[in-house]
């Protein structure tokens, strides 16, 4: 069994009874359920729908809600043969020009969305050209139907999908993730996540984004055990429903980027506190974004009562272009002092720390850029062969013989064989001479003010008489728009940004709740709140008081 798709199959003959996905609608407190067996049947409905015409090789791009209709359209997709495009949601028409551009990049044939906006829908489908599936018109069989299915015959070099990242650093690109990536990084992670067929995985990740999709949809359908969801934005209006998930359901792996636990710890329900039952909870990983030692040990002292054991956490590093994972292991919360461990290297793979000018390999514990290599790696972006060469393609100065590597973009270093990122090349700050890595700044900015709302704080430099000169943008949470003056916070996260980072300010902006503009799964993206600066786009609260020169 070398395809996934063959592997849903597999489960739904063997265990058809048994729980596959469990689905926490909190909008109108409905729990949604589907078992193997249900899963594979209305898997192969849905691909005979998507397959009415030739779709082998063809995209098919996925604009659903998440829930079980967007895991019955991705597998669908794999059993008819089309390329899957996992994106997100059109609603009230908001990310429509991110959705246009991942079309006009994909030219998918078709377009899998819900009937609620077909009229929108059916538009968009006629201006690429592309046929409109909606899962809900798509007849759910009984029983006795029979569930065969004849996929078409698929290699594994072939393409599985477009995973286009999210765009925190740039345009969007369609990476491009064939059958033996996926199952190479899904081994990998049911090595490294312990999972089992008795784990119970939880997750309010996007389906949209390689973490969500692989990770906590494909990877516990790889291991045979049952995946409890929710939407991301049920996490976010409320953070302790993913504790509550995972205590009512006896999750035992469950995980997100730093700023869901610094959310959790922030914003904690604390009335609900001796309810929850974190015990079972025994793999807590930690990945997609800088990872903050605060975060984890304010979240580990906050819910240690309600029985979650800091040993848990497995910090992780990975991204699209690798598939998922690259490195991860259970070891709490490893450091070096400074950075958190992310772990060992997953097996059958290189990593290589690259000084990125002279691409000559950096010794052990000196800081460069990650170089990764192995069966995971991607085969590159979709219709985009010189960044493709640029990204996939990069050989070690005096090792050429070694084979290409893939070039992330991220800088870090490896000690004792874990590895420890630093930053990423690309959002380096340099400021006289000087360099500052934006995270720390964030982070810095994050922690002083009760106002600020966490995770929502973007540092970038622009050119000011020609030279770069640091600009911070921090959002203010809902509820202080009117209660505190604009000022009192600039001078308080200044003072803060210079006790611990040193970095000279040249401009700090608060903004109204919403302002700072972030990717689907909650990154920051850099370059656009840059833009929105320049453009004098954002939404600022000007200060009542002057501040002191």
């Amino acid at each position: 069994m070398d395809m996934l798709i063959d592997i849903v199959g597999h489960h739904a003959r063997q265990e058809p009874e048994k729980e596959a996905y469990v689905f926490l609608d909190h909008t109108d407190d409905t729990v949604t359920a589907i078992n193997y067996r249900e899963l594979y049947a209305r898997t192969v409905a849905m691909a005979r729908a998507l397959a009415c015409e030739p779709v082998a090789g063809e995209r098919a791009i996925i604009l659903l809600a998440p829930g079980i209709d967007y895991i019955v359209s991705f597998y669908a997709c794999l059993a008819a043969g089309a390329i899957a495009v996992p994106c997100f949601p059109l609603v009230n028409g908001r990310g429509l020009d991110r959705v246009m551009a991942i079309l006009q990049a994909a030219r998918p044939k078709i377009i899998i969305g819900s009937s609620a906006y077909a009229p929108e829908l059916q538009m968009i489908a006629r201006s690429v050209g592309a046929r409109l599936v909606c899962p809900e018109q798509v007849e759910h069989p009984s029983p006795t139907d029979d569930a065969s299915w004849y996929r078409p015959t698929a290699s594994a070099s072939q393409i599985a999908f477009l995973q286009f990242t999210s765009g925190s650093t740039g345009t969007p690109k369609g990476v491009m993730v064939r059958n033996d990536n996926l199952i190479a990084n899904l081994n990998a992670i049911t090595e490294r996540f312990q999972l089992t067929p008795d784990s119970v995985a939880v997750s309010w990740l996007p389906p949209y984004h390689d973490m969500g999709l692989i990770g906590n949809i494909l990877a516990p359908m790889y291991a045979g055990c049952k995946s409890v969801l929710m939407s991301p934005f049920s996490f976010i209006q409320e953070p302790t429903r993913w504790l509550k998930a995972i205590s009512d359901h006896q999750g035992t792996v469950s995980g997100g980027p730093n700023f869901a636990y610094r959310l959790c710890t922030d914003r904690a329900d604390l009335s609900q506190l001796p309810t929850l039952d974190l015990s079972t909870w025994s793999v807590a990983f930690c990945g997609a974004e800088p990872i903050h030692l605060a975060s984890l040990e304010g979240f580990a002292e906050r819910y240690q009562p309600a029985g979650f054991n800091r040993s848990a956490f497995l910090n992780c590093y990975g991204l699209a272009e690798s598939t998922l994972l690259v490195s991860g292991t259970r070891n709490g919360l490893s450091s070096n002092g400074k950075l958190a461990s992310c772990g060992a290297i997953i097996p059958g793979h290189a990593l290589r720390v690259v000084n990125p000018e002279s691409r000559q390999l950096a010794p052990e514990g000196h800081e460069g850029e990650i170089w990764i290599q192995g069966p995971s790696v991607a085969a590159g972006y979709w219709n985009l062969p010189e960044e493709t060469q640029a990204t996939f393609e990069a050989l070690i100065a005096g090792r050429e013989d070694e084979g290409f590597y893939m070039r992330t973009g991220d800088l870090g270093y490896l000690t004792d064989d874990e590895l420890y990122i630093s930053g990423r090349r690309k959002d380096l700050i340099i400021i006289r001479g000087t360099n500052y890595y934006p995270q720390d700044i964030e982070a810095a900015a994050s922690s002083e003010h009760e106002a600020i709302n966490p995770g929502s704080v973007a540092a970038f430099s622009v050119p000011i008489d020609g030279e770069e000169s640091l600009v911070v943008v921090a959002e203010i949470r809902r509820g202080y728009v009117d209660r505190m003056d604009a000022a009192v916070i600039q001078r308080a996260v200044l003072s803060n940004i210079t006790k611990k980072v040193m970095a000279p300010v040249h401009e700090l902006v608060v903004v109204a709740p919403g302002s700072v503009a972030k990717t689907s799964s909650g990154k920051i993206r850099r370059s656009q709140c840059k833009i929105d600066y320049l453009q004098k786009k954002l939404k600022r609260i000007e200060p009542k008081q002057a501040l002191p020169v």
